[in-house]
């Protein structure tokens, strides 16, 4: 019960994670976002907006980086022995 615990965590977590990527993404400063552009389109333009869009692209690396080092299929536990 609490191995099953765990794990719904764990695919939350995940999924919250990549809901955050996904706007992360959209916040690029090299990005193709041209949803984001309609809406923002007749405001004044925001000082610091190339600086948020330079962090976000920072962040957006990172993550990548990160995730290329966590394998994508955990090995399944049955009885506290591993099956591949």
């Amino acid at each position: 019960m609490l191995r099953q615990i765990s794990e719904d965590v764990r695919a939350n977590l995940k999924d919250r994670l990549r809901e955050l990527r996904d706007a992360i993404r959209q916040s690029r400063h090299d990005s193709a976002g041209e949803t984001s552009h309609d809406i923002v389109g007749n405001l004044p333009p925001f000082p610091g907006r190339s600086l948020l869009g330079h962090a976000a692209s920072a962040v957006d690396d990172a993550l990548t980086i990160a995730e290329s080092f966590v394998p994508h299929s955990r090995p399944l536990k049955v009885d506290g022995t591993t099956v591949k």
